[in-house]
């Protein structure tokens, strides 16, 4: 009965809209592990640089239909102040959500080395939520960050969710059931680019805007749906910040603080 019934910790990673929403951010992760988790949910800490948004979440949750599963949680500014708490109090993490921007994530370079730090805090013991994109790096530095993952022993996800929705799930069985080999898939994305209001998503070397932020769950459907991809075959055409189409009128943000040889597509297309 214990082990059933007792509190399972877990410790965010980044406090930002895919953790915890916001007006136009509907899903987050906080949201669907307090629905999962129920009572047993005891969030242990929040690790995130800004103290006002912390304490706009702390506060909202407060006053919320879970607030017992925030009434411990801690603000860390740093894992390293985790590691410190978490020696005086012997509390440990069973799940941490890695939700950090993902050029903070996904490579071995100090800064951009999200994963290494977590598994070298914490070993093999607690699950691992990582979410995606798993970086904005270059593939080439991302591998050796996928190899450590295999190797480290913790149990690994990815927020690639829209592959468990019920039509997706039914899809691929019929495909398995029927040992049936997709000839193509098709996939469409519009964003709202005129709710987007964070600057980096505007960035090719930050967060690389709705295609790598967005899409790329279509892009991971396509490949789940269709089969692997042969890199060689892909295509793919653009239409640039600096066409006359690409000029846009209605942002939320000052596109003049991206470098202009850093904004990103107004449109892309591609096929394999």
């Amino acid at each position: 009965m214990a082990g059933i019934t007792r509190k399972f910790h877990v410790l965010f990673i980044g406090a930002g809209n895919i953790t915890f929403g916001n007006d136009n951010v509907l899903w987050n992760h906080s949201l669907q592990i307090e629905t999962y988790l129920g009572a047993r949910l005891e969030v242990i800490g929040i690790v995130d640089p800004s103290v006002e948004r912390v304490k706009q979440v702390l506060h909202q949750k407060c006053a919320s239909a879970t607030a017992t599963c925030y009434s411990k949680t801690k603000h860390f500014l740093t894992l390293h102040e985790v590691q410190e708490q978490l020696k005086r109090t012997g509390v440990h993490p069973d799940l941490i959500v890695l939700a950090t921007p993902p050029h903070y994530r996904g490579t071995t370079q100090p800064g951009r080395d999200l994963e290494v730090q977590v598994i070298s805090a914490f070993g093999p013991a607690p699950g691992l939520f990582c979410e995606k994109p798993i970086s904005t790096a270059q593939t080439t530095e991302v591998w050796p960050v996928a190899k450590l993952l295999q190797q480290s022993g913790n149990k690994i996800a990815v927020g690639y969710m829209l592959r468990y929705l019920q039509v997706v799930q039914k899809a691929i069985s019929i495909i398995r059931d029927n040992n049936i080999k997709a000839m193509a898939v098709n996939a469409r994305y519009s964003m709202a680019y005129s709710k987007v209001r964070k600057v980096d998503w505007w960035n090719k070397a930050k967060q690389c805007g709705p295609i790598v932020e967005q899409a790329t769950h279509f892009c991971d459907l396509c490949r789940y749906l269709g089969g692997e991809i042969d890199l060689d075959t892909v295509r793919a055409c653009a239409l640039e910040h600096y066409e006359s189409a690409g000029k846009l009128l209605n942002m939320s943000v000052d596109e003049s603080q991206v470098p202009v040889e850093e904004r990103i597509p107004r449109v892309t297309a591609a096929f394999w």
